[in-house]
């Protein structure tokens, strides 16, 4: 037993019985670098050649099974946690259609929440607060509804025959057929005008049968979007009940998921998230709702023909902040002209009173709403709404300003964290020099 020990001994001191190295790495480990990088090598080769067949999904729990055994290294737990993210997001995105009454409902249940907490704060039951808060909102859309839809689609549709009307000034050259003087006049030849449609005409007609087979099946799909319509109708006033009756609950149990070393500064950034949102959405629904009233009942005092259109327009146009004024600017020009009878003094008054309405809502009311919480310097205001804009839309414009700001809330939580309080986040606030 000593010899053997003794030659294990003479064996562990003995460099020459030792594997050899080479820049600190025995062969064997650069043998497994290799094969590593080989194999990621193949493995992404393989990626490529199956692009069409590889959902996100399968990339995403591709790089968990790879990373996951490595999650104590900072930058592969950013990794995760970035990709987590992102998969959310085009989650969220792919079933947007399936996720929408939940989204509105989680809206209403937000913006009321406040409500139902006063009045159970006066010893009403949460859930009765909730059913009569409901019962509220339903009301109001309903009177909403019967009392502003029928005169909304009269006049939307005297607008559309008015549009009509200027357009067939165009067009009925076209339709009675006597429209050589017309194509002579921006210098075209007639027959070789009428050999070009007939051309165009054949080429497609084919087009023409696809589309038509393919409204037929888009009729098919019609009934099962007004049964979809009518599922959350149901589905949605349920949905803001429960929330609202259980939104303290909710709030409660995620805070007790939050891990209890980061709880304190994720909860304080949540009080300021809630402080900005909260202020933005009821205030600019407040005053959305001002607006396109006030603007309804003057328009409709002097005199306009489409006042209850151009005051819902004003009302929808009012969550996008400066573009918005200018856009009901255009609209109400445009509209008020289309109207023989209009005169000049009609558009003057309806625009001044715009102005002046814009003003006041901005400069007087607005601040006593908001409160200084929202902050944004007005040109990135109006740089967010371009980028949202044409990222998302009309949709886009309308979040552009919340999203902002809460980015660029957490812009400042990073920088203050990291020592740096006058950062990148200072140029993009708006401080008032009174």
């Amino acid at each position: 037993m000593k010899k053997l020990k003794n030659k294990l001994t003479i064996k562990k001191n003995n460099p020459a019985l030792q594997p050899k190295v080479e820049n600190g790495n025995s062969k064997i480990q650069l043998f497994e670098i290799f094969l590593l990088i080989i194999g990621g090598a193949l493995f992404i080769f393989l990626f490529m050649l199956l692009k069409e067949f590889i959902s996100p999904i399968l990339i995403y729990i591709s790089i968990l099974v790879i990373l996951y055994p490595l999650r104590n290294y900072i930058v592969v737990k950013n990794i995760l946690l970035l990709s987590t993210g992102l998969i959310l997001l085009w989650t969220i995105y792919l079933l947007g259609n399936t996720l929408f009454p939940f989204f509105i409902a989680l809206a209403f249940a937000y913006i009321f929440s406040p409500i139902v907490t006063k009045l159970e704060l006066k010893r009403i039951p949460r859930w009765l607060s909730s059913m009569v808060t409901v019962s509220v909102l339903l009301i109001f859309i309903v009177v909403s509804v019967i009392v502003i839809t029928p005169i909304a689609l009269v006049q939307f549709q005297s607008l559309l025959n008015s549009l009509n009307k200027v357009v067939s000034q165009f067009t009925d050259p076209l339709i009675s057929g006597n429209y050589d003087q017309l194509i002579n006049g921006i210098g075209i030849n007639p027959e070789e005008f009428n050999r070009l449609i007939k051309e165009k005409f054949n080429l497609y007609l084919e087009d023409i049968v696809s589309l038509s087979l393919k409204g037929a099946l888009s009729l098919v799909s019609g009934f099962a979007g007004i049964l979809t319509s009518l599922l959350n109708i149901i589905l949605i006033p349920l949905l803001i009940f429960y929330l609202l009756k259980d939104f303290i609950l909710f709030k409660n149990k995620i805070k007790k998921m939050i891990p209890p070393k980061n709880r304190g500064l994720i909860i304080s950034i949540y009080s300021r998230v809630d402080k900005i949102l909260s202020q933005y959405l009821r205030g600019t629904a407040i005053i959305a709702i001002l607006d396109g009233l006030l603007v309804t009942a003057f328009f409709w005092f002097i005199g306009v023909q489409y006042s209850v259109v151009l005051g819902v327009s004003s009302a929808i146009l009012y969550f996008i902040p400066y573009v918005g004024f200018l856009i009901m600017i255009g609209i109400t020009s445009i509209i008020i002209s289309l109207n023989p009878t209009s005169f000049s003094a009609e558009i003057i008054l309806a625009l001044s009173f715009l102005l002046t309405l814009h003003t006041i809502e901005n400069f007087i009311i607005a601040p006593q709403i908001f409160k200084k919480q929202i902050g944004l310097h007005p040109v990135l205001v109006i740089l967010s709404l371009f980028i949202f804009g044409y990222l998302f839309g009309f949709f886009g414009l309308i979040f552009a300003i919340p999203i902002t700001a809460l980015l660029v809330l957490f812009l400042k939580e990073w920088e203050e964290s990291h020592g740096d309080e006058d950062g990148i986040s200072s140029l993009l606030e708006h401080e008032d020099e009174n």
